[in-house]
């Protein structure tokens, strides 16, 4: 909320944040680390699982391979883990990469055991040194960031199209 006020602001007084530039800042790293040339960014409203599915924009983006999918905040309520699984598993590919940043709930980490669970998917916690919080405060919030890689070869891998 406040951090893209900011940078709504800045950009309105000619600051150059750029988007792609402000996303990489805040999952760290540099532009030249992460290679982004030209592209798009593409944000869409998505309810989860596959009763849903057909009604997103994003169902009908045919073969389109998405590079990166940030996942922010969603691990709030577990009744859904399962839904946002489906989903997520409609993006991932061999060389997608997957990030995801949440306060750390009792249920949180739930969503990591529904990932290993599926299979394929592998899992990088970074440390709080690692990433930048864009102003939040850790001390009340616990942050956690993760990176999820997927392969789709991997023997306890289900089919994307289950």
């Amino acid at each position: 909320g406040a951090n893209i006020k900011q940078w709504k602001e800045e950009e309105e007084r000619g600051v150059k944040t750029g988007g792609r530039e402000y996303i990489v800042k805040c999952i760290g790293g540099s532009m030249e680390e992460r290679k982004v040339e030209g592209g798009s960014i593409s944000v869409e409203e998505l309810t989860w699982g596959e009763q849903y599915w057909d009604q997103s924009p994003l169902s009908r983006a045919g073969d389109v391979k998405f590079d990166i999918v940030i996942l922010a905040e969603v691990f709030s309520i577990p009744e859904v883990h399962e839904e946002l699984l489906w989903t997520l598993q409609r993006f991932c590919h061999r060389d997608v990469i997957v990030y995801s940043i949440f306060m750390n709930r009792p249920f949180s980490f739930m969503f990591l055991a529904h990932l290993a669970d599926a299979g394929g998917f592998r899992v990088h916690q970074y440390k709080e040194t690692e990433f930048d919080k864009c102003g939040m405060d850790d001390d009340e919030l616990h942050i956690m960031m993760h990176r999820y890689t997927y392969d789709p070869d991997s023997p306890r891998c289900g089919s994307k199209k289950d």
